[in-house]
């Protein structure tokens, strides 16, 4: 399915170099992005008649994770019976994982599946999810805004002063990879726009290890609390390096599914502050990657990208458990998305999602 949410008709200050009928290349921007919002949707019907929503945060191509729940997945779990989802993760990673399946399209199916699940459990407690993951989950959840989407910078720090009136507790920046242009719109912005006390700042892996190095370091004086994604995904050893350098936290995650993935960079110490996206993950592997992270002594706070409420509410309930010193992400633009379809019980209000008392 997709949808078209006013949010998307914004026009950021990054030219479009590529379109086609349903994706866009952006000047400066490596990843390639839907031009309207596009999601994947499972719904499941337990035994006992109760049912489950999930969603894969798949933007490109949701089609494809569709074909792979429908001729590959439900064969195999139908009627299957598991202790709990996690045991159903491992089987269907394990019938796959010989065969080099360890990331991508596959993987985010795994995450629908398993996130309807869930869904459908925290109805038979007839609690919410975040309490069926924890007894004593976050009531309340502060949260930074995801980007400033607006034409230019007077139009960004208007749309920001919006969201300061609203109490709003921080904002992520997606700026370019030049940091003689980071630090001057940066100071623009946060000159105009003082009552914002939390910034983030992400470089779409766009940017080198010697110039991230140099930034890492300036960026304390903007009082950032941490950089995310500032060099290629794979490059574990540049992430390395670059944390071990002086300067602000380096974020990361979004890229990954599985604590397979992420061990290897909590053990070289490769990131500060991990970004599960439940909607790649799934809730059963995120709860095994956020306990390898108390281990290593990492903070987590999930990635939330594009979606429906439903991937976002499963984000939600993560977060919810997660101990840590950072802020949530938030997609305000479409946390009212599909509102004719989906009603959700969590609300905005004053820098907090307030989470529901009931399931």
């Amino acid at each position: 399915m997709n949808s078209s949410p006013s949010y998307w008709e914004e026009t950021d200050s990054h030219k479009i170099v590529k379109t086609t009928d349903r994706f866009e290349l952006r000047e400066g921007w490596q990843t390639v992005y839907a031009r309207k919002p596009e999601c994947l949707l499972v719904k499941i019907t337990l035994k006992n008649g109760l049912i489950g929503w999930g969603e894969a945060n798949v933007p490109i191509g949701p089609e494809i994770v569709k074909l792979i729940i429908s001729n590959i997945i439900t064969p195999l779990v139908k009627k299957e019976k598991f202790i709990n989802p996690n045991q159903m993760w491992q089987f269907l990673y394990d019938i796959q994982r010989g065969r080099g399946y360890h990331s991508g399209y596959y993987l985010d199916a795994l995450a629908a599946l398993d996130i309807a699940v869930w869904d459908a459990l925290s109805k038979f407690h007839e609690i919410p999810l975040g309490k069926l993951l924890k007894k004593k989950p976050l009531a309340k959840i502060p949260v930074y805004l995801s980007g400033l989407r607006q034409k230019n910078l007077k139009e960004k720090i208007s749309h920001l002063k919006l969201w300061a009136n609203k109490d709003l507790k921080g904002v992520k920046l997606f700026l370019p990879a030049n940091n003689t242009e980071i630090e001057n719109e940066l100071s623009k912005i946060q000159s105009e726009v003082q009552e914002i006390n939390n910034w983030m700042v992400d470089l779409l892996w766009m940017s080198d290890l010697k110039s991230t190095i140099e930034l890492k370091n300036s960026l304390e004086n903007f009082k950032v609390k941490f950089l995310e994604c500032p060099l290629q995904p794979e490059n574990i050893e540049d992430h390395k390096m670059l944390v071990s350098k002086p300067g602000v936290p380096i974020a990361l995650g979004e890229h990954f599914r599985t604590h397979y993935q992420i061990s290897p960079w909590l053990k070289k110490q490769a990131l500060n502050v991990l970004q599960p996206d439940i909607g790649r993950t799934g809730i059963s592997n995120a709860l095994i990657q956020l306990k390898l992270c108390k281990k290593y002594n990492v903070q987590v706070t999930p990635h939330m990208g594009m979606g429906s409420p439903i991937f976002q509410a499963a984000t939600l309930h993560f977060s919810s458990i997660c101990e840590n010193n950072y802020l949530q992400e938030y997609q305000a633009g479409l946390a009212n998305n599909l509102h004719e379809l989906v009603k959700t019980s969590w609300s905005y209000k004053k820098g907090y999602i307030h989470m529901p008392k009931k399931f």
